[in-house]
Protein backbone atom coordinates (compact mmCIF):
# COMPACT_ATOMS: atom_id res chain seq x y z
CA UNK A 1 0.00 0.00 0.00
CA UNK A 2 1.33 3.43 -0.90
CA UNK A 3 1.50 6.27 1.76
CA UNK A 4 -0.22 9.54 0.70
CA UNK A 5 2.20 12.38 0.26
CA UNK A 6 1.17 16.04 0.81
CA UNK A 7 2.34 18.31 -1.86
CA UNK A 8 4.26 21.43 -0.93
CA UNK A 9 1.50 23.75 -2.21
CA UNK A 10 -1.21 22.00 -0.20
CA UNK A 11 0.92 22.10 2.98
CA UNK A 12 1.61 25.82 2.63
CA UNK A 13 -2.07 26.53 2.15
CA UNK A 14 -3.06 24.72 5.33
CA UNK A 15 -0.37 26.49 7.34
CA UNK A 16 -1.51 29.89 6.04
CA UNK A 17 -5.12 29.21 7.01
CA UNK A 18 -4.06 28.16 10.52
CA UNK A 19 -1.96 31.28 10.99
CA UNK A 20 -4.82 33.48 9.79
CA UNK A 21 -7.24 31.88 12.26
CA UNK A 22 -4.71 32.32 15.08
CA UNK A 23 -4.28 36.00 14.22
CA UNK A 24 -8.06 36.53 14.25
CA UNK A 25 -8.35 34.87 17.65
CA UNK A 26 -5.49 36.93 19.13
CA UNK A 27 -6.99 40.16 17.80
CA UNK A 28 -10.44 39.37 19.17
CA UNK A 29 -9.03 38.52 22.61
CA UNK A 30 -6.97 41.72 22.69
CA UNK A 31 -10.01 43.84 21.82
CA UNK A 32 -11.98 42.12 24.59
CA UNK A 33 -9.28 42.80 27.20
CA UNK A 34 -8.92 46.45 26.19
CA UNK A 35 -12.67 46.92 26.30
CA UNK A 36 -12.87 45.45 29.80
CA UNK A 37 -10.08 47.72 31.06
CA UNK A 38 -11.71 50.79 29.55
CA UNK A 39 -15.05 49.98 31.18
CA UNK A 40 -13.35 49.67 34.59
CA UNK A 41 -11.47 52.97 34.39
CA UNK A 42 -12.90 55.14 37.22
CA UNK A 43 -12.00 58.49 35.75
CA UNK A 44 -11.98 58.42 32.00
CA UNK A 45 -10.32 61.51 30.58
CA UNK A 46 -12.12 63.11 27.70
CA UNK A 47 -9.61 64.77 25.39
CA UNK A 48 -10.01 68.47 24.72
CA UNK A 49 -12.64 68.90 27.48
CA UNK A 50 -13.41 72.61 27.91
CA UNK A 51 -15.10 74.23 30.92
CA UNK A 52 -18.30 75.99 29.91
CA UNK A 53 -17.05 79.13 31.68
CA UNK A 54 -13.35 79.61 32.29
CA UNK A 55 -13.73 83.08 33.82
CA UNK A 56 -13.92 83.32 37.60
CA UNK A 57 -13.37 85.72 40.49
CA UNK A 58 -11.90 84.93 43.92
CA UNK A 59 -12.52 87.14 46.97
CA UNK A 60 -12.29 87.08 50.76
CA UNK A 61 -14.86 88.25 53.27
CA UNK A 62 -14.36 89.13 56.92
CA UNK A 63 -16.79 89.93 59.72
CA UNK A 64 -16.77 90.49 63.48
CA UNK A 65 -19.35 89.90 66.18
CA UNK A 66 -19.19 91.62 69.57
CA UNK A 67 -20.77 90.67 72.88
CA UNK A 68 -20.34 91.42 76.56
CA UNK A 69 -19.06 88.48 78.67
CA UNK A 70 -21.60 86.60 80.75
CA UNK A 71 -19.25 84.23 82.58
CA UNK A 72 -16.43 84.80 85.06
CA UNK A 73 -13.85 82.29 86.25
CA UNK A 74 -12.26 83.31 89.53
CA UNK A 75 -9.20 81.36 90.65
CA UNK A 76 -8.26 81.87 94.30
CA UNK A 77 -4.98 80.75 95.86
CA UNK A 78 -4.54 79.75 99.51
CA UNK A 79 -0.97 79.42 100.79
CA UNK A 80 0.17 78.10 104.17
CA UNK A 81 3.56 77.14 105.59
CA UNK A 82 4.88 75.20 108.54
CA UNK A 83 8.01 73.38 109.64
CA UNK A 84 6.09 70.12 109.42
CA UNK A 85 4.39 69.08 106.14
CA UNK A 86 1.38 67.59 107.91
CA UNK A 87 0.84 70.78 109.89
CA UNK A 88 1.04 72.89 106.72
CA UNK A 89 -1.48 70.63 104.98
CA UNK A 90 -3.87 70.80 107.93
CA UNK A 91 -3.62 74.59 108.08
CA UNK A 92 -4.27 74.83 104.34
CA UNK A 93 -7.38 72.65 104.57
CA UNK A 94 -8.73 74.84 107.37
CA UNK A 95 -7.95 78.06 105.52
CA UNK A 96 -9.49 76.78 102.28
CA UNK A 97 -12.68 75.82 104.11
CA UNK A 98 -12.93 79.36 105.50
CA UNK A 99 -12.44 80.85 102.00
CA UNK A 100 -15.12 78.60 100.49
CA UNK A 101 -17.57 79.55 103.23
CA UNK A 102 -16.78 83.21 102.63
CA UNK A 103 -17.46 83.15 98.89
CA UNK A 104 -20.69 81.29 99.53
CA UNK A 105 -21.79 84.12 101.81
CA UNK A 106 -21.14 86.46 98.88
CA UNK A 107 -23.56 84.49 96.71
CA UNK A 108 -21.51 81.71 95.10
CA UNK A 109 -23.40 78.43 94.82
CA UNK A 110 -21.89 75.10 95.78
CA UNK A 111 -22.06 73.92 92.15
CA UNK A 112 -20.01 76.99 91.11
CA UNK A 113 -17.10 76.18 93.44
CA UNK A 114 -14.45 73.66 92.48
CA UNK A 115 -11.52 72.97 94.85
CA UNK A 116 -8.44 72.82 92.65
CA UNK A 117 -5.11 71.10 92.96
CA UNK A 118 -2.66 71.20 95.84
CA UNK A 119 1.11 71.64 95.60
CA UNK A 120 3.65 71.13 98.38
CA UNK A 121 7.13 72.67 98.10
CA UNK A 122 10.09 73.10 100.42
CA UNK A 123 11.42 76.54 101.29
CA UNK A 124 14.92 76.12 102.72
CA UNK A 125 16.83 79.10 104.05
CA UNK A 126 19.39 80.05 106.70
CA UNK A 127 18.38 81.86 109.89
CA UNK A 128 21.07 82.79 112.42
CA UNK A 129 23.47 80.37 110.78
CA UNK A 130 20.93 77.61 111.10
CA UNK A 131 19.46 75.90 108.04
CA UNK A 132 15.68 75.66 108.33
CA UNK A 133 13.02 74.31 106.00
CA UNK A 134 9.40 75.34 105.71
CA UNK A 135 6.85 73.22 103.91
CA UNK A 136 4.67 75.45 101.74
CA UNK A 137 1.26 74.17 100.70
CA UNK A 138 -0.51 76.01 97.88
CA UNK A 139 -4.08 75.14 96.91
CA UNK A 140 -6.54 76.59 94.43
CA UNK A 141 -10.26 77.27 94.63
CA UNK A 142 -11.95 77.88 91.26
CA UNK A 143 -15.29 79.66 91.01
CA UNK A 144 -17.15 79.57 87.69
CA UNK A 145 -20.13 81.87 87.85
CA UNK A 146 -22.57 83.84 85.75
CA UNK A 147 -23.25 86.21 88.66
CA UNK A 148 -20.92 88.96 87.49
CA UNK A 149 -22.27 91.66 89.85
CA UNK A 150 -21.28 89.44 92.80
CA UNK A 151 -17.69 88.82 91.75
CA UNK A 152 -16.30 91.80 93.68
CA UNK A 153 -17.99 90.68 96.89
CA UNK A 154 -16.70 87.14 96.38
CA UNK A 155 -13.15 88.43 96.08
CA UNK A 156 -13.48 90.70 99.09
CA UNK A 157 -14.79 87.92 101.29
CA UNK A 158 -12.17 85.46 100.00
CA UNK A 159 -9.28 87.75 100.84
CA UNK A 160 -10.71 88.55 104.25
CA UNK A 161 -10.93 84.80 104.89
CA UNK A 162 -7.29 84.16 104.00
CA UNK A 163 -6.94 83.81 100.22
CA UNK A 164 -3.61 85.28 99.11
CA UNK A 165 -4.07 85.93 95.37
CA UNK A 166 -6.74 85.60 92.72
CA UNK A 167 -7.21 85.66 88.98
CA UNK A 168 -10.33 86.64 87.02
CA UNK A 169 -11.05 85.57 83.43
CA UNK A 170 -14.18 86.56 81.50
CA UNK A 171 -15.83 84.54 78.75
CA UNK A 172 -19.17 83.96 77.04
CA UNK A 173 -21.55 81.03 76.93
CA UNK A 174 -22.66 82.05 73.42
CA UNK A 175 -19.40 81.36 71.60
CA UNK A 176 -20.92 78.80 69.20
CA UNK A 177 -23.65 81.21 68.13
CA UNK A 178 -21.13 84.03 67.73
CA UNK A 179 -18.96 81.82 65.50
CA UNK A 180 -21.91 80.89 63.30
CA UNK A 181 -23.02 84.52 63.03
CA UNK A 182 -19.49 85.66 62.17
CA UNK A 183 -19.12 83.01 59.45
CA UNK A 184 -22.48 83.90 57.92
CA UNK A 185 -21.66 87.60 57.93
CA UNK A 186 -18.25 86.88 56.37
CA UNK A 187 -19.86 84.91 53.53
CA UNK A 188 -22.29 87.77 52.89
CA UNK A 189 -19.33 90.17 52.81
CA UNK A 190 -17.59 87.98 50.23
CA UNK A 191 -20.71 87.89 48.04
CA UNK A 192 -21.09 91.66 48.24
CA UNK A 193 -17.44 92.15 47.33
CA UNK A 194 -17.73 89.81 44.35
CA UNK A 195 -20.84 91.64 43.13
CA UNK A 196 -19.09 94.99 43.43
CA UNK A 197 -15.92 93.89 41.64
CA UNK A 198 -17.63 92.13 38.76
CA UNK A 199 -19.96 95.09 38.24
CA UNK A 200 -16.99 97.44 38.09
CA UNK A 201 -15.44 95.13 35.48
CA UNK A 202 -18.58 95.14 33.34
CA UNK A 203 -19.55 91.57 34.21
CA UNK A 204 -21.80 89.73 36.65
CA UNK A 205 -21.18 87.28 39.46
CA UNK A 206 -22.32 83.76 38.68
CA UNK A 207 -22.67 80.66 40.80
CA UNK A 208 -20.31 79.87 43.66
CA UNK A 209 -17.43 77.56 42.72
CA UNK A 210 -15.79 77.06 46.10
CA UNK A 211 -15.91 78.49 49.60
CA UNK A 212 -13.86 77.87 52.73
CA UNK A 213 -12.97 79.34 56.11
CA UNK A 214 -9.52 80.91 56.30
CA UNK A 215 -9.40 82.13 59.87
CA UNK A 216 -11.35 82.28 63.10
CA UNK A 217 -10.49 84.81 65.81
CA UNK A 218 -11.46 85.18 69.45
CA UNK A 219 -10.27 87.97 71.68
CA UNK A 220 -11.38 89.98 74.67
CA UNK A 221 -11.39 87.27 77.37
CA UNK A 222 -9.39 89.36 79.80
CA UNK A 223 -7.53 87.70 82.62
CA UNK A 224 -6.61 89.98 85.50
CA UNK A 225 -4.67 89.14 88.62
CA UNK A 226 -5.59 90.63 91.98
CA UNK A 227 -4.20 90.16 95.46
CA UNK A 228 -5.15 90.72 99.04
CA UNK A 229 -3.41 94.10 99.27
CA UNK A 230 -5.53 95.74 96.55
CA UNK A 231 -8.41 97.97 97.50
CA UNK A 232 -11.39 95.73 96.88
CA UNK A 233 -13.41 96.64 99.98
CA UNK A 234 -15.59 99.10 98.10
CA UNK A 235 -19.32 98.67 98.24
CA UNK A 236 -20.36 96.53 95.26
CA UNK A 237 -22.23 98.39 92.55
CA UNK A 238 -25.80 97.44 91.79
CA UNK A 239 -26.76 95.19 88.91
CA UNK A 240 -28.06 98.22 87.01
CA UNK A 241 -24.63 99.83 86.99
CA UNK A 242 -21.75 98.87 84.71
CA UNK A 243 -21.07 95.13 84.71
CA UNK A 244 -18.36 93.64 86.85
CA UNK A 245 -16.58 92.62 83.67
CA UNK A 246 -16.15 96.27 82.73
CA UNK A 247 -14.99 97.20 86.23
CA UNK A 248 -12.28 94.53 86.07
CA UNK A 249 -11.39 95.22 82.45
CA UNK A 250 -13.35 92.38 80.86
CA UNK A 251 -14.60 94.65 78.11
CA UNK A 252 -16.23 93.21 75.02
CA UNK A 253 -15.54 89.80 73.52
CA UNK A 254 -14.90 89.89 69.77
CA UNK A 255 -15.33 86.88 67.51
CA UNK A 256 -14.16 87.22 63.89
CA UNK A 257 -14.25 84.99 60.82
CA UNK A 258 -12.58 85.21 57.40
CA UNK A 259 -13.68 83.16 54.39
CA UNK A 260 -12.44 82.75 50.82
CA UNK A 261 -14.89 82.24 47.95
CA UNK A 262 -14.69 81.80 44.18
CA UNK A 263 -17.50 82.53 41.75
CA UNK A 264 -18.13 82.19 38.03
CA UNK A 265 -17.91 85.53 36.25
CA UNK A 266 -20.46 85.94 33.47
Amino acid sequence: MSTPVLTTARFNTQVGIALLLLAVLIGSFGSYVLGRQSSKAPNAVVPNAVSPNSRSISVTGRAEQHIAPDRATVTLVVTTRSRQPNDSQRLNDQQSALVIAAVKRAGAGSSEIDPGGIQITEDTRTENDVRVTDYVVTSQIVIRTAQLPKVRAMLRNAFEAGATTGDIAFSTSKLRQLRDDAREAAVKAAVEKANSLTKAAGARKGRVISIGEDDFGYRGMTSQSVNATQNITQTPTSATDASMADQFGGGMITVSATVSASFDMI
